[in-house]
């Protein structure tokens, strides 16, 4: 039996890196080849030039999801 989606915990930040992690290593080569050396960084919040960047608002998101986690 499936585990009902509201029953499941959010992944960790560093269950998130192991998945890029993960991601990266099974890149084929044909793209792997084109790569410098890449940085894997999880945050638990964009800082404030990304979140302007891609015009995003930490507070909208953040206030759909207070139950579930602590919003700076």
């Amino acid at each position: 039996m499936a585990v009902p989606v509201m029953a499941r915990l959010p992944p960790s930040l560093t269950d998130i890196e192991a998945l890029a992690k993960r991601a990266l290593t099974e890149l084929p080569s044909h793209f792997k080849d084109h790569l410098g050396p890449v940085v894997i960084r999880v945050d638990e919040f964009p800082d404030a030039e990304t979140e302007t960047a891609m015009r995003l608002d930490s507070r909208s998101i953040c206030s759909a999801f207070t139950a579930a986690w602590h919003c700076p």
